[in-house]
């Protein structure tokens, strides 16, 4: 999901959040983005 800045600035725009919270959901859930955003809407 983020293997590159690029993703990371991506991911971290679509879902409003910073690189490291961003970075803590796929640390807490895995790299699906539908689990990535459920993780972060329910926190």
């Amino acid at each position: 999901m983020v293997d590159s800045d690029d993703a990371l600035a991506f991911w971290c725009q679509k879902f409003g959040v910073s690189p490291r919270r961003l970075l803590q959901a796929i640390a807490a859930v895995g790299t699906s983005p539908r689990f990535v955003g459920e993780y972060l809407l329910a926190r």
